[in-house]
């Protein structure tokens, strides 16, 4: 899998995606339908066409059983491997997931989708230099780590995320995206967490810390979403580091 810095897959792949898009619709599924199509290649890319040459938490597949479906009967022969193959294949999995956050954006949903122009735009803002290191709580599906990897940037990020939906889908992404392989330059270390009063506890300080507070999530063991910002930032700087909070 390679990754590659354009962002639309060609006009055959569209036309095949599209009428997936309609097949998909017709049977009821609307908003999901996409990171059906996400989950499904990458479980086919992962235990058929790579069967244990890549390790992936087994959690991950367990978490979006419900939206893993047969892409060989789905597709022809022929159209399948023009969604697997060369420099399409990474296009296709994150136009699924970029459409994905268009639906969720468009409809009053539970769950928080943060725009692409805005993770482009976070990013730039902060001009991240080469070798530096990066804390994100709260990392939701990793759009910036995506960005960055695409911005050729050279970092190690500490991420957590609370949602168990929103990590297995970001560890797909990661690993779609090759973070998780030699060629990146970005070194990924994502937690599932359990409860906001379990975030890192750090034994080093971090050049940045980015963020979006989970206004989203109501706690269950007694902290609120501003204790978790709270222990999200504190003593997690390194002098003259920089805090990114997306409100």
């Amino acid at each position: 899998m390679t990754a590659v810095k354009n962002n639309r897959p060609s006009d055959k792949v569209m036309q095949i995606l599209y009428a997936y898009a309609n097949r998909a619709r017709i049977k009821g599924f609307f908003n999901d339908c996409w990171i059906r199509l996400f989950v499904s290649l990458e479980y086919y890319w992962i235990h058929v066409l790579n069967e244990g040459e890549i390790t992936i938490d087994e959690r991950v597949f367990d978490i979006l059983s419900n939206y893993i479906f047969d892409v060989v009967e789905e597709f022809s022969e022929e159209d399948l491997s023009a969604l697997t193959e060369g420099e399409d294949n990474i296009l296709v999995l994150e136009y699924c997931c970029n459409m994905f956050d268009k639906d969720i954006l468009s409809n009053n949903t539970a769950e928080h989708s943060q725009p692409e122009a805005l993770t482009n735009f976070i990013c730039k803002l902060l001009d991240i230099e080469d070798g530096t290191s990066i804390y994100m709580p709260f990392s939701g599906n990793c759009s910036e780590i995506v960005e960055l990897k695409k911005m050729d940037v050279s970092c190690d990020i500490e991420g957590e995320e609370l949602s168990q939906f929103a990590w297995a889908i970001s560890i797909l992404r990661l690993e779609a995206n090759c973070v998780y392989f030699n060629n990146s330059k970005i070194s990924a270390n994502i937690r599932n967490l359990d409860s906001y009063k379990n975030l890192l506890a750090v034994d080093k300080l971090f050049n940045y810390v980015l963020f979006t507070p989970p206004f989203a999530f109501k706690s269950l063991d007694g902290y609120d979403e501003f204790d978790a910002v709270r222990m999200a930032i504190e003593n997690k700087l390194i002098d003259g580091g920089k805090l990114c909070c997306i409100l």
